[in-house]
């Protein structure tokens, strides 16, 4: 379904556009909510395999040591708990780090 929204600029004239329907809307802002929590940037290194799943996996634990942190930092984990969550991350990243020894 396709619907038409108006809009009104800063000098004072309107534009229409085309928007999606209702359920297309709300899949794009799943999809917003997903790249704003979990975001993913390229990679630029080197291209290999294993570089490429040593990044995936290096910005996977970025994300959620800081959910981690935060969490803490509000008082939703206590020190013991964030410490041991972050060591497992920590322990899960070392084994996926090649070290480039398959290069």
């Amino acid at each position: 379904m396709v619907f038409f929204q108006k809009s009104a600029s800063i000098d004072g004239t309107y534009t229409y556009s085309q928007t999606k329907g209702n359920k297309d809307i709300m899949e794009q802002q799943k999809l917003d909510i997903n790249n704003f929590l979990y975001p993913l940037h390229r990679y630029r290194g080197q291209f290999t395999p294993e570089a490429l799943l040593f990044n995936a996996n290096l910005q996977e634990f970025a994300t959620r040591v800081n959910y981690i942190c935060n969490l803490q930092s509000r008082g939703k984990l206590s020190q013991q708990e964030s410490y041991e969550q972050i060591n497992a991350l920590w322990e899960k990243m070392k084994s996926s780090y090649s070290g480039g020894k398959n290069q």
